[in-house]
């Protein structure tokens, strides 16, 4: 049953996530993309304040991921910023192949750092998706350069918050990462904003807003899935967002896929079924043995609170001699 939670969560995720993309893309092309990014993590900053109340925010200070979580953020940050700069220099298309060679080297890395390691019938639905993503991106070759250089690089970082995602979900609710995780955005984005001033108005933070409470259902979603589902198939099966942005931008925006993108996309969903039929064989890892199996609520994020409050209360006595 957990495996179905999970590829269903990630499902959502890839309709969610290229929602919000469709969403914002008029934004995007009139407003700094640091403004944008401050809208979407602060709208999600309140909804996750609204839905977790107390309990969320008693459990930040004393969760023991904190430095973890914060850390994943700044390395997400990070790989956005690379990922930005490479498609100034780079095509769209090459951007795009580049940013979906993650879940190859999350594949890799999986086994040695998690003891999740890639089946036979793993590594051929993940190159199998790379290939559909590079026929329906249009790039016929990946040219090298520094900005090919740039985002491979931000794909390895992207790579790294995946497997770090994998490791902190099993001990921390998603709704308590997406709060870290958006207020690190919400911070570095909001300090470029007192440095270079506010150019949206009323309208557009208000339609930014609407889109970021997709983005943020959407992290939420991926977050949940990654204490179901190991690395590998969580990685692989985000090559499904490009199917649905090609569907949002035909329903948005009138863009027709050609036959190539309809090939590329067949490749994604092939891919993605011999994901799910790996990780169904796929034998428990230590990670599937400690994740919790009941699903995480405000309810249960109010008990996890109380633990940790109490764990903090006991912590003195048991240091004294």
């Amino acid at each position: 049953m957990g495996l179905w939670v999970g590829v269903a969560l990630i499902f959502a995720a890839n309709i969610l996530l290229p929602l919000q993309d469709a969403l914002a893309k008029d934004y995007v092309a009139v407003l700094p993309v640091w403004q944008v990014l401050l809208v979407r993590s602060l709208t999600v900053l309140l909804l996750a304040a609204a839905i977790g109340r107390g309990p969320l925010l008693r459990r930040l200070p004393v969760a023991r991921s904190l430095p973890a979580m914060l850390v994943r953020s700044l390395v997400n940050l990070a790989a956005w910023g690379l990922f930005y700069l490479a498609l100034r220099d780079l095509p769209l298309a090459q951007g795009i192949t580049l940013y979906f060679f993650s879940p190859v080297l999350v594949a890799l890395m999986a086994g040695p750092l998690l003891g999740e390691r890639a089946g036979r019938a793993h590594w051929i639905g993940i190159v199998v998706g790379f290939a559909g993503v590079a026929l329906a991106s249009g790039a016929a070759r990946l040219d090298m350069s520094a900005a090919a250089g740039l985002g491979i690089l931000a794909a390895a970082f992207w790579a790294v918050t995946t497997i770090m995602l994998r490791v902190i979900a099993v001990g921390e609710s998603a709704l308590v990462q997406v709060t870290v995780a958006n207020a690190v955005f919400a911070v570095a984005t909001g300090t470029v904003a007192l440095v270079v001033g506010w150019q949206a108005n009323g309208a557009q933070t208000l339609g930014l807003a609407l889109a970021g409470i997709a983005g943020g259902a959407g992290q939420y979603a991926i977050y949940a899935a990654a204490r179901r589902i190991s690395a590998t198939t969580l990685a692989a099966l985000e090559y499904g967002a490009l199917v649905s942005g090609f569907v949002l931008g035909w329903l948005f925006f009138a863009e027709t896929p050609t036959l190539t993108v309809w090939l590329g996309a067949s490749l994604v969903i092939a891919s993605g079924l011999a994901v799910v039929t790996a990780e169904r064989r796929r034998p428990p890892s230590p990670l599937d043995r400690a994740a919790p199996v009941a699903p995480v609520t405000t309810v249960a994020l109010a008990a996890t609170a109380s633990e940790a409050e109490a764990e903090a209360e006991a912590a003195p006595d048991a240091d004294r001699p």
